[in-house]
């Protein structure tokens, strides 16, 4: 795959290398999350970087912005796929999920349209447990509404 760089942009491989370092599932999904994006956005990717614990910022070179959201056990995402889809349906802003191949069972990760710069992830790393409690509940509720 070749991608167009724009002049300014970070070198991807080494944003890739770097990424994947502190995120090491991104490097053996990362030529089905380009190939998404890429075909979603069609641009070509310039930038990556780590924005919490379990996502990745994604830029193309025509500036869209995406969230990439790893799962792991304690956290799927097929649940979270249902619920963007039921909130979108409901006519509630929420960010497009980017279509992928994975038709059934539990995906290793979903890409979300970029929502900004303070995920759910890092704000629930970043507040104490009894606050991230409470904001699952209040979630969980307007959700169920």
């Amino acid at each position: 795959m070749t991608l167009s760089r724009r002049e300014g942009d970070p070198d991807l491989e080494e944003c890739l290398a770097a990424t994947s370092a502190q995120l090491p599932q991104l490097r053996s999904n990362w030529d089905a999350i380009s190939a998404a994006i890429q075909a979603y956005a069609n641009a070509s990717i310039s930038s990556i970087r780590l924005a919490s614990k379990r996502v990745i910022h994604v830029e193309t070179v025509s500036g869209l912005s995406f969230a990439v959201k790893f799962g792991n056990p304690s956290a799927p995402l097929a649940r979270e796929v249902s619920t963007l889809r039921f909130l979108k349906g409901a006519k509630c802003p929420v960010p497009a999920v980017i279509p992928t191949n994975v038709t059934n069972g539990e995906p290793e990760w979903i890409a979300t349209e970029w929502g900004g710069n303070r995920t759910l992830d890092a704000f629930l790393d970043q507040c104490p447990d009894s606050q991230a409690d409470l904001a699952g509940l209040q979630l969980a509720t307007a959700v169920g509404q």
